[in-house]
Parts: structure tokens; C-alpha cells; sequence
């Protein structure tokens, strides 16, 4: 699950080309609301809600999200000391504060929120030098921002880019994006990837081509300064060939065929029923998840098309897993689609769902030798 609340994913993230793709799981009409900020030109911005039609302005990602900087602080640990070198009372007794000469806290310089603890070495790559600025010096051309986000009150920052051309191949539409990520809680390293989102009807999901797909990764320390050069290099050449290779591999699974017995041994190999071992209660979940994959794969809209093939196959087993699959609690219908929006999101983040990806191709191809 999400550690963000509802309140706070309606308003430090940003989703936009909404027109090419779907609305984010969290969006929430009734927090979709009106906002103003006065800039320091005088100007004023001003919106409704957190959802774009097409590309979010750059002055909108700038002043909505990225209106800070994060300062390096000094930091101290509160000790016991004598009545000649104490500073305060603690519970009637006295302490001292002795500063760390080797650490350093990261804080932000609007709300003072400490952010993350580190060495000296450590240099923080501000948000929008390094996601907004540093990803038009690579891409060498004007952002179109797809999506954009703070959080963990800060202490994580996101902004993809996606170019406003589609892909078709094989009955789906994908666009491409590169996603610049980057930290001050010590997370992670400032992260470009770039990758492809698909769009089916109303089951997004997305194909990162697994491990293939590049990504650079810049430390934070001060010789980063100097890399951008570099990654330009690394992903020019990644972001040129995402078209070709995302199409590659759709076409390839849009083009293996897959009898309806080989796809009945698929199921049984990923969900087994062993009535020697197995309860009953244990062969009936697994039976009517044999049943509700096989009505998907024969019967619903978002499979049914892409039938006996492989990708009608990788099709099924992640539309149960986004749409089907139980286990979210809940009984308010509204609730349910934010609990499965939510634990959706967390697989994405974690990786399960790419790992499941991975386990039902695997699974295919020893059937299909």
C-alpha cells in the first residue's frame, strides 16, 4: 500500500496528456480544486485540480511543486553533561548539544522538514536543476511533461516526460517516456529511464522490456555536476531505439501462437491444485481463478482480441492481477477502487508486477518449447 494519503497524491502530484492516457487511480473530484500562486514577477498562476489534458507546463511543474530548495544543516546529538558545560535540562538533569562535524541534514528551505542524514561528501541534486532544467539540456529539446510528483513530504521527486507521438503496433497504443527521479532521504541515486507506457482500453499498464531497458544513474556528489554530458550520450541512444524495440517485442508476442490447450497448460502450471495437499478451501480459490482467467482470456474486451497468442496470454494474467485478482478488503465500492488503485501502484513501484510478468512468460515459453 501506499504510504502517501489520497489528500496528498490529489496535490503534490501532477498528471497530465490525460487526453492520450488514462487519469490517475487517485484522482478524487472532490479534491480536484481550485489553486493560485503569485510568482516572483508579479504574475499569477492559477488552475483547477492536478489533472491536464495535454502537456503540463513547465512554470506550473516550478511553482506547484518545485518552489523550494533543499539547504544543508548542521546537525547535533543531545548528550549528558556536567554542571560546567551543560546548555539545557532535560527532566531536571543536565545535557548538552554537541554538534556532528561529519554529518550534515538535508532539510527544505520553506518548511525547514528535515528530509534525510548524510556525510559531507554528499551534495543534493536540487529538483528542478536535475528533472526539469537538466532533462531538457539532455533531451536537447522543450519538455513535455507527462507527470510529475513530490513525495514523502518532499524527500522523493519525479517528473516523466513523454513525446506527444503515439505508438500503434499490434491493436495498442503506447507512448514513450524517459522518467527522471531523484531523492534526498538517501533512496535513491538521480535516475533516468526512459521506457514505454501502453494503453489498453481501460487496463494501463506498463512494459519497462524488463531489464533491457537503460538506466543511468548520477550520485550525488559534487563531480555529478559535470555528467550531463554524459548522459545525454547514454540516453540518446536508449530513447532512439525505445520505439523500435517496444514494437519489436509486442509484434513478436502479438505473433506467437498459443493453442487453447497450451493456454489451459499455462493455468494449471501457474496455478496448481494438488488434492492430495490442498484443503478444500485452497482447490476451490485455485478452480475459480482457473475459471475467471480462462473467461478473460475467451470472453472479455481487454483480452479477447489479442486470443491465441502470446500477448493475449501476458494479456489475461495481468488484467486478473490489476482487476480481478480479490484480497483488497473493503465493501464501499469507491473505497475498493482506491484499495486497488493502491496496492496496483505499490506492485508497479516494488516490482511484483514486472516479476509476475516475468513468471507467466517463463511459464508459456517451456510449454511452448
Amino acid at each position: 500500500m501506499s504510504n502517501e494519503t489520497i489528500e496528498d497524491l490529489n496535490r503534490y502530484t501532477m498528471i497530465g496528456m490525460t487526453d492520450l492516457r488514462d487519469e490517475a487511480w487517485h484522482k478524487v473530484e472532490e479534491l480536484q480544486l481550485p489553486w493560485e500562486i503569485l510568482l516572483p514577477d508579479g504574475r499569477v498562476l492559477s488552475g483547477v485540480g492536478n489533472h491536464y489534458p495535454g502537456e503540463i507546463p513547465v512554470e506550473h511543474v516550478a511553482a506547484r511543486l518545485f518552489n523550494w530548495t533543499a539547504v544543508p544543516r548542521r546537525i547535533a546529538v543531545e548528550v549528558p553533561a556536567s554542571l560546567t558545560e551543560f546548555d539545557h535540562y532535560v527532566d531536571g538533569k543536565p545535557m548538552l548539544w554537541r554538534p556532528e562535524t561529519d554529518l550534515q541534514a538535508i532539510t527544505r528551505d520553506d518548511t525547514h522538514r528535515r528530509l534525510g542524514i548524510f556525510g559531507l561528501r554528499y551534495t543534493p541534486h536540487q529538483y528542478y536543476e536535475w528533472l526539469v532544467k537538466g532533462v531538457a539540456d539532455i533531451l536537447d529539446d522543450e519538455l513535455a511533461i507527462a507527470s510529475a510528483g513530490l513525495l514523502a513530504g518532499g524527500a522523493q521527486a519525479w517528473v516523466q516526460v513523454s513525446l506527444p507521438e503515439t505508438i500503434e503496433v499490434a491493436g495498442m497504443t503506447a507512448l514513450p517516456w524517459m522518467m527522471a527521479t531523484t531523492s534526498f532521504d538517501g533512496s535513491t541515486a538521480t535516475t533516468y529511464k526512459p521506457g514505454t507506457q501502453i494503453v489498453v482500453c481501460d487496463n494501463t499498464r506498463n512494459i519497462a522490456l524488463g531489464e533491457d531497458t537503460p538506466v543511468v544513474r548520477v550520485p550525488h556528489t559534487m563531480k555529478s555536476l559535470t555528467k550531463l554530458g554524459e548522459i545525454r550520450q547514454d540516453l540518446g541512444v536508449a530513447f532512439a531505439a525505445i520505439k523500435d524495440a517496444f514494437s519489436a517485442e509486442i509484434e513478436k508476442l502479438a505473433t506467437t501462437p498459443v493453442s487453447q490447450y497450451q493456454f489451459k497448460q499455462v493455468i494449471e502450471a501457474l496455478v496448481p491444485i494438488n488434492e492430495l495437499q490442498d484443503g478444500p478451501r485452497k482447490q476451490t480459490m485455485a478452480q475459480t481463478k482457473r475459471e475467471q482467467l480462462t473467461k478473460l482470456y475467451n470472453w472479455d474486451l481487454r483480452c479477447l482480441q489479442w486470443r491465441d497468442t502470446a500477448l493475449g496470454v501476458q494479456q489475461t494474467f495481468s488484467t486478473y492481477n490489476h482487476w480481478v485478482q480479490g484480497g483488497i478488503g473493503g465493501t464501499d465500492p469507491t473505497e475498493r477502487d482506491l484499495r486497488r488503485g493502491l496496492r496496483n501502484s505499490q506492485r508497479a513501484f516494488d516490482n511484483t508486477t514486472a516479476k509476475q510478468d516475468a513468471e507467466v512468460m517463463a511459464a508459456l515459453a517451456d510449454i511452448l518449447g
